[in-house]
C-alpha cells in the first residue's frame, strides 16, 4: 500500500482533514462522495461513484454496442475504467489528459487524437468522449476508439449516455 500523509487529528463533530497531496493525487474535489467501510480495525474511504452500481448496465452496453461497430468501447466511471472491450485497461486509472478531456462537458468526436488512455496505455485512433453528466456533476463518461468513427457513431454514443444517466437519476 501506498503511504502519503501524515497524522491528523479528529476533531469534535468527528472531521479529518484529508491532506492536499492524497486530494490532488485522487484528484478529490469538495462535494465527492464516499464509501466509508470498516476492515478490522482500519477504517476505509472509497471514493464513490454512482456508477459502480450499474457495472451490469454498463457491461451489456459495452458489449451489444462492439457487436455493431467493432470499436474499442470504455465506460470510465469518476477516473476509473469500468467496463472496457480491451481488459488489459480495465479497472485502470484514467490518465490526467484524458480526465480533463472528459470534463468538456459535451460530447467530442477527435480524429486521428494521440493520447493516453490510463498513465502507460498510448493510442493514436479516433476518440469519442460523451461525458455522462448527471445533475450538473461529471461521473463518467463513454468512450469510443478506433478508426473512421462518425457523427453517426458519436450520436449513439450519446444516445447510450443518456440511457445510463436516466438510470442514475432514478
Amino acid at each position: 500500500m501506498n503511504q502519503i500523509g501524515s497524522i491528523r487529528r479528529l476533531d469534535e463533530l468527528g472531521r479529518i482533514v484529508i491532506p492536499k497531496e492524497i486530494r490532488n493525487s485522487l484528484r478529490i474535489k469538495p462535494g465527492d462522495n464516499f464509501e466509508i467501510y470498516l476492515n478490522g480495525n482500519d477504517i476505509i474511504l472509497k471514493k464513490h461513484s454512482p456508477l459502480e452500481s450499474f457495472k451490469e448496465l454498463s457491461h451489456s452496453i459495452v458489449q451489444t454496442l462492439f457487436t455493431k461497430i467493432k470499436k474499442d468501447i470504455l465506460i470510465v466511471s469518476g477516473e476509473t475504467i469500468i467496463e472496457n472491450t480491451d481488459k488489459n485497461i480495465k479497472e485502470k486509472q484514467i490518465s490526467d489528459e484524458l480526465y480533463n478531456l472528459i470534463s468538456s462537458r459535451q460530447a467530442t468526436i477527435f480524429h486521428s487524437k494521440k493520447i493516453y488512455l490510463t498513465e502507460t496505455y498510448l493510442i493514436n485512433k479516433d476518440l469519442i468522449i460523451s461525458p455522462i453528466n448527471v445533475a450538473g456533476d461529471i461521473l463518467g463518461a463513454l468512450i469510443i476508439t478506433g478508426e473512421d468513427l462518425t457523427e453517426e457513431i458519436k450520436n449513439i454514443a450519446e444516445i447510450l449516455t443518456t440511457v445510463l444517466i436516466k438510470e442514475l437519476e432514478n
